[in-house]
């Protein structure tokens, strides 16, 4: 079975600005998926010059499994529930392993329909007394040598950080050319599929 690491990296083709939203997965959306409900963010605003980013859901062992391409003042979180339907449509997983920006319960609850193990990091969302809180509890557990096994687990997640990394400066991320929706989608997914062959390969040969 490949134990899905959800949502873990993206791809900012420009940079952006920051906006604050009081509840992002409540947001307007406008891109369909075929098979998954709900729509997602595909223009951007004006004010973001046409950014957009890709969303990618790898595996262990850093294989991309599903990835979505949206404007780029999507938040992280929009994804995680339409991209963790696709992925759960191709493979059969065992964990979510997401960060402090998929807190959230209605991405805990969708995970948990899936059959899947949520291991989400904690997001205080700006209490100093959860933030104290954790760090204390964070201290004894590493003074007391306690770790919890999905603690371990989540130490997988910085794999996908990896992949995003190979994407942009091996298989062509980084300089996309082409302007449009499809266009720099299908430039990217070139990339991706190169990415996916040579990630598989390194499953079989370990690289020298």
């Amino acid at each position: 079975m490949v134990e899905t690491v959800q949502l873990v990296s993206n791809y900012n083709i420009r940079p952006r600005a920051r906006h604050p939203a009081k509840n992002r997965l409540k947001q307007p959306k406008c891109i369909r998926i075929q098979g998954v409900p709900g729509t997602l963010p595909r223009t951007a605003s004006i004010t973001r010059s046409g950014s957009l980013r890709l969303h990618v859901d790898t595996a262990d062992g850093g294989v991309p499994i599903s990835c979505i391409m949206t404007s780029a003042s999507t938040h992280d979180s929009q994804v995680a529930i339409p991209l963790g339907t696709l992925t759960a449509g191709r493979v059969e997983s065992l964990y979510d392993l997401m960060d402090a920006g998929y807190d959230s319960i209605e991405i805990w609850a969708h995970s948990i329909s899936l059959g899947h193990k949520p291991i989400i990091d904690v997001n205080p969302r700006r209490s100093v007394d959860m933030q104290e809180a954790l760090r204390r509890e964070k201290k004894a557990r590493r003074a007391l040598g306690l770790f919890f096994p999905a603690e371990r687990r989540y130490v997988v997640r910085s794999g996908s950080e990896r992949i995003n990394g190979r994407l942009k400066d091996e298989f062509g991320g980084r300089h996309v050319r082409v302007r449009g929706y499809d266009k720099v989608l299908a430039h990217l997914m070139f990339g991706m599929t190169v990415l996916k062959a040579s990630q598989l390969m390194r499953l079989i040969v370990p690289p020298i």
